[in-house]
């Protein structure tokens, strides 16, 4: 009791300093929290394995809802691209075809599906005038770009598959990378501002 009486008043500042680090470390947690509740999060995913009649989802990862605005699909052949909205598509299920928009909002942990990927190659193929685009292809990137919350600027997401043979050589997708890369930084408005003014 004597050495704490004698040390009272350097105990007190250890006292205060610790005190000072636990609200400042919790503080930090709850802005951490407090943005990535702000932050869209956006999956562009594949389901049902890895052929071309695999499945494309849209899947809102965010809290809040986030309104597909825009889905373009960019195929790279050789030194050409090929790119054009696929925002509405025919849609193939189960032998029959019905014509179908992904526009709209997605609440969170909701998602769409857009139909087979071949469904999107065709689409492209339609566009450019070209056939079996498909066989010849390196890769496809899929974009999503719409409008989070109450932001008033677009963001984006977008996720890139290669083109391989399995081992019957059918052409199928895989994704390069394992997770879609979100497009919400400042350096990515000028791009999707000028999507949004070419393909809406």
């Amino acid at each position: 009791m004597n050495w704490l009486a004698e040390n009272q008043g350097p105990l007190s500042v250890l006292i205060n300093a610790g005190m000072l680090a636990i609200w400042i470390l919790y503080a930090q947690l709850l802005l951490r929290d407090y943005r990535r509740k702000l932050r869209p999060k956006v999956l562009i995913n594949q389901s049902l394995g890895t052929a071309l009649q695999s499945r494309c989802l849209i899947c809102n990862m965010s809290e809040q809802s986030f309104y597909v605005s825009l889905v373009i699909a960019e195929i790279d052949v050789g030194d050409k691209t090929y790119r054009c909205s696929v925002t509405d598509l025919e849609i193939t299920d189960k032998d029959r075809s019905k014509s179908t928009t992904v526009q709209g909002p997605l609440k969170g942990g909701d998602y769409r599906d857009m139909g087979e990927f071949d469904n999107i190659i065709q689409r492209i193929e339609s566009e450019a005038s070209q056939q079996d685009i498909a066989a010849q292809a390196q890769s496809l990137c899929i974009y999503v770009i719409g409008l989070y919350g109450s932001e008033n600027q677009a963001v984006g997401a977008n996720r890139r598959f290669c083109f391989s043979k399995d081992k019957h050589g059918n052409a199928c997708l895989n994704p390069v990378h394992i997770h879609t890369e979100n497009l919400t930084g400042r350096r990515h408005q000028k791009e999707i501002r000028r999507w949004l003014e070419n393909y809406l």
